[in-house]
């Protein structure tokens, strides 16, 4: 999924997001869209992460194997703030456009960009979801808005 929020008055430096897990505050490093088997500490203040747009001068922000079903982005200022439940997805993916302080996307996601040197077999990369024959496979997250 690859939902985006417009953020109030263009301001990104007065949002934040909270999950309502802990989590461990790394992020999965890109480049040119593949991971690069490189992680960063984010700076979390007790299950907060203050957005800034130097934070997606790496490009998104990755994170694997989530403890939290649920993650609020939340505007400082005023009353706005929209919650996402995605439980059972274990990966995060948040993003905005380098340099951009209108939008940020919330991406729950199942599986992820390939490593930078590719991989060999299908079934065996990281993040595959694989599905027997003629079975199903159902996915849902939900979105809550405040203003």
């Amino acid at each position: 999924a690859h939902p985006g929020f417009n953020i109030p008055d263009g301001e990104m430096n007065a949002c934040k997001l909270r999950f309502n897990r802990a989590e461990e505050p790394v992020r999965h490093l890109l480049a040119d869209g593949l991971f690069n088997h490189q992680t960063e500490t984010l700076p979390w203040q007790n299950g907060v992460l203050k957005l800034h747009t130097s934070l997606f001068d790496k490009d998104a922000i990755v994170l694997k194997n989530t403890a939290s079903t649920q993650v609020t982005l939340k505007h400082t200022l005023s009353n706005y703030q929209v919650m996402m439940d995605y439980t059972g997805f274990p990966y995060l993916g948040i993003w905005s456009k380098k340099d951009m302080q209108r939008f940020v996307c919330l991406e729950p996601w199942f599986g992820h960009a390939d490593f930078i040197e590719g991989h060999t077999d299908m079934q065996k990369k990281e993040g595959i979801q694989l599905l027997p024959s003629h079975q199903n496979f159902k996915a849902q997250y939900a979105l809550t808005f405040s203003a």
